[in-house]
């Protein structure tokens, strides 16, 4: 039921798994953010913030993708290095933004493993083993062949996950659909 919402929904989404235990009385007292240098990241990021207090922790990750595909064409290690470059820059970017709402800001570039595994895998075990109690992202709503192609990360991780999942889609205006 999620994922054709998820594609049809003009607003954030908060996906809920049926596995998860949140408790509904009060606000999440840990909040993860997936961020990737794009727009929808940084409105997730906004977004997000909405449901922190000054005493909320809040825990930005970057992911790093090392997983070798039969179809890289740059050497792997060239590539892991851009995205350490990129990543430090995305944190640094969201970092004062988070610390000017909590007084408990981390943040951590995360590494998939380079065989078996993705970005979506990482986010999903970064969250549980920071005990996180809601996740935010971005996702770009991506459509037919583009998503095929690309996959969408924000889909594996609401499959995967067992920790409430927020969902903030990219601003479209009215002739991008």
């Amino acid at each position: 039921v999620s994922e054709p919402l998820a594609k049809r929904s003009r607003c954030p989404l908060l996906v809920v798994p049926e596995r998860s235990k949140p408790n509904p009385d009060r606000l999440p007292a840990r909040i993860l953010f997936a961020l990737d240098c794009s727009p929808p990241s940084l409105e997730a990021l906004h977004y997000g913030v909405r449901f922190a207090t000054h005493e909320t922790n809040l825990h930005a990750i970057y992911v790093i993708d090392r997983a070798v595909r039969l179809t890289d064409l740059v050497p792997i290690d060239a590539l892991e290095d851009a995205f350490v470059e990129e990543g430090t820059s995305a944190l640094a970017a969201g970092k004062p933004f988070l610390e000017s709402v909590s007084e408990r800001v981390s943040t951590a570039l995360v590494k998939t493993e380079r065989t078996g595994d993705d970005v979506a895998h990482a986010i999903v075990r970064a969250a549980e083993s920071w005990h996180a109690e809601l996740i935010v992202m971005g996702t770009h709503g991506r459509r037919a062949m583009t998503r095929w192609v690309l996959g969408s990360v924000a889909q594996r991780v609401a499959q995967l996950t067992r920790v409430p999942l927020l969902l903030v889609h990219a601003h479209r205006d009215a002739h991008d659909e």
